[in-house]
């Protein structure tokens, strides 16, 4: 069983941090049950990653306490720590599922979609922020603390935007002026996406994320399809 697969169902993707921890559908058995305990051990460790994901959501990275994750939990230090090393570990597990989780968003939405690439582009955008939007927690763990976690936070950014840059460069080439590297030009157009999301997840608009569909399909397409045709993603 993959991590994800603890944090996926019907309706809308629940990233890490989007569900209770001791809901009853985390309700851990006592005695003998007969679970295999490779699959109460994916219990535990998803309720420890809600726990700490809300605990960060609260009070940032720098405030997050592994007791106060435990208590949320329902967990004791000692399963925290045999499922963790330290609470950057936790920190980066929780990254790495939702990371995973809103990219198969986008990328399904991209393969999906019809009609030009600026259109696949948006179709892929709004539903990476639509899932972001209901997750407002995990929200400021990925796009505002990730950033402040060291070279191993940057790293994640960096991959992130690599992998965002792979979609949606699709089928097409990026007319980059003489000179310029291609890579280059897309990271900046990719990266440049992230600063309005941190504003509004800063500002507690995390919510409102899928409103800036139309503003970040026309920016990141505005370099490969002109004015006149990304300018047709601000009027929709």
């Amino acid at each position: 069983m993959s991590e994800a697969a603890d944090f996926t169902g019907c309706g809308p993707v629940v990233l890490p941090g989007g569900r209770s921890p001791q809901g009853d559908d985390r309700v851990v058995p006592i005695g003998r049950h007969g679970y295999p305990r490779e699959q109460i051990r994916a219990v535990q460790r998803a309720k420890i990653l809600d726990a700490f994901v809300a605990e960060l959501g609260d009070k940032g990275m720098a405030g997050a306490r592994v007791i106060e994750v435990c208590r949320r939990a329902g967990v004791s230090a000692k399963e925290f720590y045999a499922q963790f090393g330290t609470k950057e570990d936790c920190f980066f597990a929780a990254f790495d599922v939702g990371a995973d989780l809103v990219f198969e968003q986008g990328a399904a939405a991209f393969a999906a979609a019809e009609g030009r690439w600026e259109d696949r582009v948006r179709a892929a955008i709004r539903a990476m922020l639509e899932t972001l939007a209901v997750n407002p927690a995990f929200c400021r763990l990925c796009i505002v603390e990730a950033g402040q976690a060291g070279p191993a936070g940057v790293e994640r950014l960096n991959a992130v935007i690599l992998r965002c840059r792979t979609l949606l460069g699709g089928e097409r080439d990026l007319a980059t002026p003489p000179g310029m590297p291609v890579e280059a030009c897309e990271s900046v157009v990719v990266g440049g996406a992230l600063q309005p999301l941190a504003e509004y997840v800063i500002a507690g608009r995390a919510t409102e994320l899928a409103s800036l569909v139309s503003t970040l399909t026309y920016s990141i397409t505005l370099a490969v399809v002109g004015h006149s045709r990304a300018l047709r993603q601000l009027q929709e």
